[in-house]
């Protein structure tokens, strides 16, 4: 339940940060933001399409030896899989994070050196 919910709070994340990013006045940022949160959310509607694959595949009592083949598979590459759908969202969103403090902050203080 924890690694769900971690999944549903950040694809909500990148939603608010999609609409934060629509009202700056920053250009870039608004194309960035609206770019890299769809990709983040796809990815994440795959990591929760993929997990509910895995998990009804390996609740077979008796799989055939191609579904068989298929899971021993995905457990070898299951840190690879984590890595690119979870780990490549959350960096992109911390990124998308930082950058929209950068323009608030500069809009609101100013440049600074």
């Amino acid at each position: 339940m924890l690694e769900l919910a971690a999944v549903l709070f950040l694809f909500n994340l990148n939603l608010v940060l999609k609409r934060l990013g629509a009202m700056l006045p920053d250009e870039t940022l608004r194309h960035e933001t609206r770019q890299f949160t769809a990709f983040n959310r796809w990815l994440l509607v795959g990591l929760i399409f993929f997990a509910i694959v895995v998990a009804a595949l390996v609740q077979l009592p008796h799989p055939s030896p191609p579904v068989g083949k298929i899971l021993i598979w995905i457990g070898r590459a299951s840190n690879l899989l984590l890595i690119f759908f979870i780990l490549l969202p959350l960096a992109m969103t911390m990124a998308l994070i930082w950058k929209t403090k950068e323009v608030i902050l500069d809009a609101v203080f100013g440049a600074r050196n």
